[in-house]
């Protein structure tokens, strides 16, 4: 459930660029994958993001290109840290 409380933060890990949005993978830190599923809300950065994939403590969220337009999401690259 989406609280837009900052619990932790988590690596971004993989950037997929796809005609008209970006899947960003981040590595959630220990328990917090583990309570997730498809569809949860999370915020990255203060922005709320739902969850679309999960395998282990990779989880992905596609952003489309408003969202990387108008947050920081969009200067993003591999290996930064976002605020979850």
């Amino acid at each position: 459930m989406f609280t837009g409380i900052v619990q932790g933060t988590a690596k971004l890990v993989s950037i997929d660029e796809k005609p008209n949005f970006r899947t960003h993978v981040v590595e959630l830190p220990g328990p917090h994958a583990g309570r997730l599923e498809t569809g949860a809300s999370v915020a990255h950065n203060g922005c709320c993001l739902t969850v679309t994939e999960i395998n282990g403590n990779h989880v992905s969220f596609d952003l489309m290109k408003e969202t990387l337009r108008i947050t920081n999401l969009g200067d993003l690259k591999v290996g930064d840290w976002v605020n979850v």
